[in-house]
């Protein structure tokens, strides 16, 4: 129980680091935390659930949660910048970064009935580019797009959020801009050169 409770307490010292507000709306009534909101976005995304079987989920746990219109309100006030604030919040300052890019898909499909359907296997519609501290083993920070984009693309805005002394990355990133960038930000850059 009482590692419960220091779980707890860190979630909400996190929460207050950020300078997120206790309750997210000023005037309304004051129902759920934006704890609870948060708890049941987590375990959303972590169970690939919908709104409705959250809700029906903590319903059944016994465990307070608002309702689906709610939590989908909340996931939209919820940006990017704010994830990134909770990542870098967590890693701290890093010395060594490590970048690279990667795929994700949008939902889980059945690749099976995708062939048999029209013969064709999706596209990878998001790019993710992270930045990884490597002695931390932490994500500093990370930038998602939609569209699908070169690595590159991404990694001036990481070495902005993370400020670190060593940057680590394939040849990918092997840009006579970057280590113009790097060079003035005093950042020594590991790339290998492409041939």
């Amino acid at each position: 129980m009482t590692k419960e409770n220091k779980l707890v307490n860190k979630t909400k010292r996190l929460i207050r680091r950020l300078g997120c507000p206790r309750w997210l709306h000023h005037f309304g009534p004051k129902k759920y935390e934006f704890l609870e909101h948060l708890t049941a976005l987590l375990m959303r995304a972590f169970c690939r659930l919908s709104y409705r079987r959250v809700v029906q989920l903590f319903d059944l746990m016994g465990m307070r949660c608002p309702s689906k219109s709610a939590l989908q309100y909340t996931a939209k006030k919820l940006t990017s910048a704010f994830w990134n604030k909770v990542l870098k919040a967590t890693c701290g300052s890093s010395y060594l970064i490590a970048v690279d890019g990667t795929g994700l898909s949008r939902t889980n499909p059945s690749y099976h009935y995708l062939r048999r359907i029209d013969g064709k296997m999706p596209k990878v519609p998001i790019k993710l580019s992270i930045a990884y501290d490597t002695r931390k083993k932490k994500i500093p920070a990370a930038k998602i797009r939609v569209l699908p984009a070169h690595d590159i693309k991404d990694v001036k805005y990481l070495l902005k959020q993370t400020k670190p002394k060593v940057f680590v990355a394939d040849k990918a990133y092997d840009a006579n801009w970057l280590h113009i960038y790097c060079n003035k930000n005093k950042i020594k850059a590991h790339i290998p050169i492409r041939n």
